[in-house]
């Protein structure tokens, strides 16, 4: 009986251990980070976009990424924008202060400005270069910012975690079935239109108008976490809600214009869909904003698809410290005498 009992203990010791390493390793691959402190603290998840190396969409030529990212898992909120607006100055103005509702009415600068602030937070470099003087989104260049110029995109800085999409990281993450390597049409994993819903998380919904000629538009966004169904990677309303910004744009007779991508809670459902992306997209100056434009943050860097992070190390470690514990005990129940 006494053996009995500590054996049970010894398996009791073993569940937990098991748990307790379960719960980090769900942790560790949400790749929630914390920025601000204290009171003016916020976390963001973020979700990963693996299978490196896939290739674009054959019917829009977009979605081709070669490297692993990830992509947050909802839309920045008003109450992000509120902690970012208490430690910096000047201040991001959004046109709601619901604090779980996307920010919007968002230009392309004060998202910028937003993912700076997060790179200096964490001790990373800045991803845009504005200008000191007009306060302008301006280009890299290899003479004066080599280490942070990169030819393919030099919107960005090579040594930046914390960006805005191009819009081809926006298009594998709303569109790009990984299990089949191929696109679905639209951003809930799915090549059926969603049901057009003003809140909620069912499968293949987005928040969106589903009939724009009775001008009965929803009143505002839906909460972030609360933006309708998943894309195939696990990320929430892509389609809809507020519509995002992206770096990726063209010149248009002196100026540069951005798509914003993936439809908003006024749009009709033909602008959540992968073919309305790119060209078929609104575009906005740098200083422009709609009342449905707003944005979310991409996490850059090669995570790879094999080699774990090192947290997940650390949970293997303790796993089979724990294996090994169990058994060393149970080795010497069995040889000790009756």
């Amino acid at each position: 009986m006494f053996q009995f009992m500590k054996s049970s203990q010894h398996l009791t010791i073993l569940h937990s251990l098991l748990l307790w390493t379960f719960c980090i390793t769900q942790w560790a691959e949400a790749g929630i980070v914390t920025f601000g402190s204290g009171a003016n603290s916020f976390t963001m998840e973020f979700v990963d976009i693996g299978d490196k190396a896939n290739a674009a969409d054959t019917v829009t030529g977009y979605g081709g990424v070669a490297y692993t990212f990830r992509a947050g898992k909802t839309e920045v909120s008003n109450s992000m924008i509120a902690v970012y607006n208490a430690l910096q100055d000047p201040d991001i103005s959004t046109l709601s202060t619901v604090a779980d509702r996307p920010a919007q009415g968002i230009t392309f600068r004060q998202a910028a400005a937003f993912v700076n602030w997060m790179n200096e937070e964490t001790g990373n470099a800045a991803a845009y270069n504005v200008d000191s003087g007009t306060g302008e989104i301006v280009q890299w260049n290899a003479i004066d910012h080599p280490d942070d110029y990169d030819a393919s995109n030099p919107w960005r800085s090579t040594r930046s975690v914390y960006v805005l999409p191009t819009l081809d990281e926006f298009y594998k993450a709303a569109y790009y079935n990984p299990s089949a390597s191929q696109y679905f049409a639209y951003p809930t994993g799915s090549d059926t239109a969603p049901t057009a819903v003003s809140s909620g998380t069912s499968a293949n919904t987005a928040v969106f108008d589903d009939d724009p000629s009775d001008f009965d538009f929803l009143g505002n966004p839906a909460a972030i976490n609360q933006a309708g169904g998943l894309s195939a990677y696990g990320v929430m309303g892509l389609g809809g809600n507020v519509a995002e910004l992206s770096e990726t744009g063209y010149d248009d007779f002196g100026d540069y214009v951005r798509f914003e991508l993936g439809g908003s809670y006024t749009s009709p459902v033909e602008l959540l869909a992968a073919a309305s992306q790119g060209s078929g997209a609104q575009e906005l100056l740098d200083d422009e904003s709609y009342s449905g434009t707003g944005f979310r943050v991409y996490e850059i860097a090669d995570f790879g698809d094999v080699v774990p992070e090192p947290s997940s190390l650390i949970v293997l470690g303790l796993f089979a410290a724990g294996t090994w514990f169990y058994r060393r005990r149970q080795g010497s129940r069995c040889m000790s005498p009756p």
